[in-house]
């Protein structure tokens, strides 16, 4: 091989390193964004749960709190998770 395509293939594998340098950059970055979502996100439904529970305690008598009862009790949810929901619904519904 002369020394000019030896360069250049010096060149290319430079080039490949750094294409996948900036690939795994792009990755991590992408990484990055997806758990910020993910952590933002858990934080917006901590905050709606606050105020599920807030309303249920100061309203308990309402069509929003009859309307979720209904949904813990009867759409997708499971066993596990409607005892879990329903101790602090039942809570803050009782605290009143």
């Amino acid at each position: 091989m002369s020394k000019k395509q030896q360069e250049l293939q010096n060149r290319v594998e430079r080039l490949q390193e750094q294409l996948e340098q900036t690939k795994a950059q792009q990755r991590d970055i992408e990484a990055r964004r997806k758990l910020k979502e993910r952590k933002q996100e858990t934080r917006a439904k901590i905050i709606l749960g606050g105020l599920v529970l807030k309303n249920a305690k100061t309203h308990p008598a309402s069509e929003f709190t009859a309307t979720l009862m209904s949904l813990v009790n009867h759409h997708v949810i499971t066993e596990k998770e409607h005892v879990l929901v329903m101790k602090y619904l039942d809570q803050a519904i009782e605290e009143k």
